[in-house]
């Protein structure tokens, strides 16, 4: 093992340990924060667990690959697990300890009946990303406080995931191609923007709230540019064969356009195995691995579409990033200048490392 992650890991389970088990340990994705909890679990085997996941996928394979990489299979199999879904169906009571895994999900729903939990329950928490939202974080602080933390630039400093670097590329909305049905014939994108942005700024300024459809007009208008997946589609032809890369995708749609092997709500998990077992090199995904899958060797990304949540950004980073010698990973984000899109990334862009951002125009490429 990386002598620098068992330490991260061992400096992790103290901190815990100091705060009577109940806490937050927040590591970068490739630092190892499943193994502190399995490492406790091992110290205290006779305790009655649960785990609680977001999806069933994490809870099934993930969590039992994880287990069962460190021979420790029979723990796993006779812990409770349980979604966040459903967590508020369980009798809280009768555990003596609760492993929070992704932890930035839980939510205010969620916490309907910790009142039933035991004064002694160890409340483990484990994230990449710690929330910043407000109600998130006042759980956080109530229920379990982040002790220690590793962000993705820290890791790379110490040694526990491989370098990268992020290629913004910039480009505009198209103004010539007229392909978007509108109600008096068909616009440009250019065009279209400005009537969405129009609709929205004549009810801001006249002090009424704008209705949620006109935002989630504009974000899915930018989510499914023409001009966006043609940029894709050049930025894909540089990539060798050999390259195994993740294409994050806004829609099946784009996904299905960009690459044959794709993963997704609608889909099975073949693709995602063949994937995972190195028997092809690119996949896209939507909404999809950004958490909890282990993933090897993954040389690239291409964000074709970020979104507002910089927490996704750097699951998706995290992707890319497994420990590897030689190995600095290259993440493209696609960026439409001069809309909503750029003040996406440029907030989920504030947290890194300035040094390690190149921004590209489009017609350079």
């Amino acid at each position: 093992m990386n002598k620098e992650k068992d330490n991260v890991q061992r400096n992790a389970e103290k901190e815990l340990e100091k705060n009577q088990f109940k806490g937050t340990i927040a590591l970068a994705t490739g630092c190892g924060k499943s193994k502190v909890f399995i490492n406790i679990y091992k110290r205290f085997p006779d305790k009655k667990w649960l785990l609680v996941v977001p999806t069933e996928e994490l809870r099934d394979e993930n969590w039992k690959e994880e287990f069962s990489k460190w021979g420790e299979l029979p723990l796993y199999e006779k812990m409770n697990k349980c979604c966040y879904a459903s967590l508020k169906k369980e009798d809280l009571s009768q555990y003596d300890g609760i492993c929070f895994d992704e932890s930035h999900n839980v939510t205010l729903n969620n916490t309907s009946n910790f009142n039933h939990i035991r004064q002694d329950c160890f409340m483990i928490s484990l994230t990449a990303t710690p929330p910043y939202e407000e109600d998130k974080v006042a759980i956080f602080k109530q229920y379990f406080p982040i002790l220690y933390i590793i962000t993705l630039d820290q890791a790379v400093n110490l040694g526990l995931i491989s370098s990268f670097k992020i290629k913004v590329i910039e480009l505009n909305l198209d103004n010539t191609d007229k392909y978007i049905e509108e109600k008096y014939g068909k616009v440009t994108e250019l065009k279209k923007y400005e009537i969405i942005n129009r609709r929205i700024n004549q009810i801001m300024y006249s002090g009424r709230k704008v209705p949620e459809f006109l935002y989630l007009q504009r974000m899915h208008f930018l989510y499914n540019l023409k001009s966006k997946e043609e940029i894709a589609k050049k930025i894909i032809k540089t990539f060798g064969n050999d390259e195994r890369i993740l294409y994050f995708c806004s829609s099946i749609k784009q996904a299905e356009e960009l690459c044959a092997h794709v993963y997704h709500s609608k889909s099975s998990n073949e693709n995602l195995k063949q994937f995972k077992q190195g028997k092809s090199n690119k996949l896209a995904v939507v909404r999809a691995i950004n958490e909890g899958h282990n993933i090897e060797n993954v040389d690239k990304a291409l964000i074709v579409q970020l979104v507002s949540n910089p927490r996704e950004t750097i699951q998706r980073i995290g992707r890319t990033v497994r420990l590897r010698d030689n190995h600095q990973s290259i993440i493209y984000i696609l960026c439409t200048l001069n809309t909503q899109d750029e003040k996406w990334v440029q907030n989920t862009l504030l947290s890194f490392d300035k040094s390690i951002i190149e921004y590209i125009n489009a017609k350079n490429l």
